[in-house]
């Protein structure tokens, strides 16, 4: 299930963070930054540890992930997939 979120997602053209499973671990890399890891909080919705933030993943009508919404600072921004 968890692959289904892998890819690069575009928050801005020149600012994009990449989404990669290794093993049962799903990391996230933005750009210019170093790898970490997410943590489930339910099946489309994940935290950081690193940042008090939170990534919550969308589909489309057949199950495919378009786009993510991250919830920081009180603010909402939505990312592509690419």
């Amino acid at each position: 299930m968890l692959e289904r979120y892998v890819g690069t997602y575009m928050a801005t053209p020149t600012f994009s963070v990449v989404y990669t499973l290794e093993g049962d671990q799903l990391f996230a890399q933005a750009t210019g930054q170093k790898k970490f890891p997410i943590f489930p909080e339910s099946a489309s919705t994940f935290f950081m540890k690193v940042d008090d933030a939170e990534i919550e993943f969308h589909t489309d009508d057949k199950g495919s992930v378009d786009y993510l919404v991250l919830h920081q600072g009180g603010r909402d921004y939505k990312e592509m997939k690419k």
